[in-house]
């Protein structure tokens, strides 16, 4: 059983790698399309309205694309890596730290409106959970003294019942020796 939640967990790891190359990846398609697409209409325009020669203008609207294209794609990894990638990574380990039992991790210093967003949905799970577990440490430590204070009627009650018991046979054994 236990081999089996392992391989599941290596196989979730193994897709959050997936999800995170998956995610850079959509957006830098994304600029490149917005780059080609961008340099596409500029080269069309400078075609139709500039009287220069159309290699000359090729070549510089190439050049011009290929220096944006790169600018841009690695722009959108490095900030896709610290805006998205990272915080997500982070919330992920902060999230299976509470899952592990650990109610007192500080998930206060996320920045960026949107992962903040989901950290203090997180953050009130975790203090919902912190408030649950006391209330029932409590509730089991008031029918801990309950039961002890129940144990102790009994035991009181036993006593009684015993002392009772002691006196009606006492009586009895008085009748019988009259009796003889």
């Amino acid at each position: 059983m236990t081999s089996v939640f392992y391989k599941m967990e290596e196989n979730m790891k193994s897709d959050s790698k997936i999800i995170t190359l998956s995610l850079k990846v959509r957006l830098t398609a994304i600029v490149f399309l917005a780059t080609t697409i961008s340099t596409i209409g500029t080269a069309t325009y400078l075609l139709t309205n500039l009287n220069k020669p159309a290699n000359t203008l090729i070549i510089s609207v190439a050049a011009a694309y290929l220096i944006t294209l790169i600018v841009c794609c690695g722009l959108t990894l490095v900030i896709s890596q610290f805006a998205i990638i990272n915080p997500l990574k982070k919330s992920s380990v902060l999230a299976q730290k509470i899952a592990d039992g650990d109610l007192t991790v500080n998930m206060n210093f996320f920045k960026l409106a949107e992962v903040k967003e989901m950290i203090d949905s997180i953050d009130k799970a975790r203090e919902s959970l912190r408030k649950l577990v006391t209330e029932i440490k409590q509730s089991s430590t008031e029918v801990d003294v309950s039961s002890k204070t129940l144990t102790n009627i009994i035991d009181e009650e036993n006593s009684q019942v015993k002392r009772i018991t002691e006196g009606l046979q006492n009586l009895s054994d008085g009748f019988k020796t009259k009796d003889e």
